[in-house]
């Protein structure tokens, strides 16, 4: 996005990342994941309007969004690329519509979210929870905390996104539930990315909230 504070510059490359996770380790079809990378926001609408247009009935759908999020006057919003400032509703897409499209055909939505949480007026990214549907989300660091990353293999990568994709490299499956799968990823960041036991990081990704949907469910 366009805005100067909050923005995360290796976004496009922690997106691919994900996308390459869930081809190789997690079994999704290439064909069937859409990677929009540096989108405006009406780009990002009409990917999940073209995404739910395609996908069966009570389909299970896997987002992962990293990049500039806000909450303005109680809704969250995502950002569009042509976003200059975080009060600028116009070029950003609100969370609720992305979650109401899916729900149009019965999706459970899988949502993880790599955003900077920073908290003005008392209102931060992620305050929202949608109260229709059947809804699992995810925030890679805490109200009030920002995204962290560290160097791997010559480049910059989110600790949220490396956790979630070493998470699905060691289990080579997206069959397993979304409450064990939260806590893994929770417990590779607190690790700080190294593999050991031990604290090592600054950043704590929050566990699912889950809005009518089990802890055993699986995506």
């Amino acid at each position: 996005s366009g805005i100067q504070d909050g923005g995360i510059v290796f976004a496009s490359d922690d997106a691919q990342r994900v996308r390459e996770a869930l081809v190789t380790h997690a079994g999704y079809l290439e064909s069937n994941i859409d990677l929009i990378i540096n989108a405006t926001a009406e780009q990002i609408r009409s990917s999940v309007k073209a995404l739910a247009d395609r996908i069966p009935e009570e389909a299970t759908v896997f987002i992962y969004f990293t990049g500039v999020g806000v909450n303005l006057d109680g809704k969250d919003f995502l950002a569009g690329v042509e976003a200059t400032n975080l009060t600028e509703s116009a070029a950003m897409v609100a969370k609720s519509e992305i979650y109401s499209t899916l729900m149009r055909k019965g999706a459970k939505v899988y949502a993880f979210f790599q955003a900077n949480r920073t908290v003005s007026a008392g209102r931060y990214f992620g305050m929202e929870v949608p109260m229709v549907g059947r809804i699992a989300q995810v925030q890679g660091t805490l109200p009030g905390a920002s995204v962290t990353s560290y160097m791997r293999n010559g480049k910059e990568v989110g600790l949220f996104t490396d956790s979630v994709v070493g998470v699905l490299a060691q289990l080579r499956t997206n069959r397993i539930p979304i409450q064990e799968f939260g806590w893994q990823v929770f417990y590779r960041m607190r690790r700080g990315g190294t593999g050991e036991f031990g604290g090592g990081s600054n950043q704590t990704p929050t566990l699912p909230v889950l809005i009518n949907m089990s802890s055993d469910s699986k995506f």
